[in-house]
This record gives C-alpha cells, sequence and structure tokens, in this order.
C-alpha cells in the first residue's frame, strides 16, 4: 500500500481557504482549519483504502480529495452559521430547540430560504443582520435584548432606518417565529 502525503494536496487547501476561510472565521481558527484538511485527507486515504479502491496517481487523489474536503468545508461552514445566530431567552431550552430547528441543519436550505421569503419584509431584515453583522455588533445585540430589549429596539430601528415609536422590531420577529418571552 503506497503512502501519501498531505503535501500534494496542500497548495490547493491553502488556496480554497485564502478564498472561503471567512465563512469558518468565527467557529475556527486558520490552524484548525489547515489541520481540518489534514485529517480529511487522512479520512480521504482511508476509506479508499478500506473499500480497497485503486488510487491511480496523484492526479486522481487530488480529484478525490477535492469533492471530500469541498463536502466536509460545507458542514463546517454549515455549523459555524449555526453558532454564530444568537439564542432570544438566556433560559429557555424550548426556545431554542425552535431556532435550532429552524436553521440548525442547512442541508434544508431551500426550506429556510422559503420561510424567509414568505416572512414579512421587517423580519426578514432582522434576521439578515443577526446572521450577517459582525460578531461584536450581535453580541451586543444580544446583551441589550436580555438586559434592556427596549434599547435593543432602538439599536435595531436605528440599523434598519425605522421608528422606534411606531414599530417593536424585537416583538415583530419573536411573533412571526412562534417565540414567546
Amino acid at each position: 500500500m503506497q503512502e501519501y502525503s498531505f503535501e500534494i494536496v496542500r497548495p490547493y487547501v491553502i488556496n480554497h481557504l485564502k478564498k472561503h476561510y471567512w465563512k469558518l472565521e468565527s467557529y475556527m481558527d486558520w490552524e484548525d482549519a489547515l489541520a481540518e484538511a489534514q485529517l480529511q485527507f487522512i479520512r480521504t486515504i482511508r476509506r479508499l483504502q478500506n473499500r480497497q479502491c485503486q488510487i491511480e496517481n496523484e492526479k486522481h487523489l487530488m480529484s478525490l480529495f477535492k469533492t471530500s474536503w469541498s463536502n466536509h468545508f460545507i458542514t463546517l461552514a454549515n455549523k459555524a452559521t449555526k453558532e454564530r445566530f444568537i439564542s432570544t431567552t438566556e433560559n429557555s431550552e424550548q426556545q431554542s430547540v425552535q431556532l435550532d430547528s429552524l436553521i440548525a441543519d442547512l442541508d434544508n436550505d431551500g426550506l429556510v430560504q422559503q420561510l424567509l421569503q414568505k416572512a414579512p419584509s421587517d423580519v426578514r431584515q432582522v434576521l439578515h443582520i443577526l446572521l450577517n453583522a459582525p460578531d461584536d455588533l450581535v453580541v451586543l445585540l444580544q446583551n441589550s435584548f436580555h438586559d434592556n430589549p427596549e434599547l435593543c429596539n432602538m439599536m435595531l430601528c436605528r440599523l434598519l432606518n425605522k421608528n422606534p415609536q411606531t414599530i417593536n422590531l424585537i416583538q415583530t420577529t419573536l411573533d412571526h417565529l412562534g417565540i414567546e418571552c
């Protein structure tokens, strides 16, 4: 059985991470992402050897690894996205489960997109902020939600150019998601 070195695929992994690492940045550091690629390389080789598949040459191995790494990277990126979503309450496990069931498994991305498209514009805008804003802003919103919901609503209204006197974006979003506080 021939031994293969990670150095065969390392340049590809480095280029891939340079383009796509931002998707994992909140979940793991660069070195961990590179280590994940090395683990996936080893898993790929072992899986092929266990199935007694013949690796014809390095080009063939590269092709097999690209598919394996791409699939694994998508899984990691989905986990990173799930980690970024803030829970709306500190103590309610049931509400966390409801939110997790909505967005946790991004293999159902079509369903999530469909639900978001049917949501009122204000709800879509709030969720867009929560999912895409810098981590510092999300933490600030999360803390203000728990400490001072009115302030949180004012901050969201300011971000979305809405009048906090005429709309409560937090309550609108919670109502649409079926979450009680």
